[in-house]
């Protein structure tokens, strides 16, 4: 909502319960630990958005999204705000169990 990026926060919660019924799509299923890295994060990183939703991820605090914290890594480039991680969660070394598997022989991206 701070983000200004979700509408319908019911349909969102019903697109993503039913998407999870699916599973993960990569061959190495993440830890525990791992997945409750990766929703903490994006948690924190909401909890930062409605505090500041410009806000950079470097400064949204230690155990929040990426702010020394369960974040970590980035895309390369200029640093990202806070919405930037929760619309895409998948580029941050935190969630980046949720990307696809490269095709075979090939690579994603």
């Amino acid at each position: 909502m701070a983000c200004d990026v979700i509408d319908d926060v019911d349909e969102c919660k019903r697109f993503y319960r039913d998407q999870c019924l699916h599973g993960i799509a990569g061959d190495t299923v993440p830890t525990t630990a791992e997945q409750d890295a990766c929703v903490s994060a994006i948690e924190d990183a909401g909890a930062c958005a409605e505090d500041d939703p410009d806000g950079l991820v470097s400064a949204c605090g230690p155990g929040r999204a990426g702010g020394g914290g369960a974040g970590g890594q980035g895309p390369e480039g200029p640093e990202r705000s806070v919405c930037e991680f929760l619309a895409a969660p998948w580029d941050y070394q935190v969630c980046d169990f949720l990307n696809e598997p490269p095709p075979e022989g090939g690579t994603s991206g």
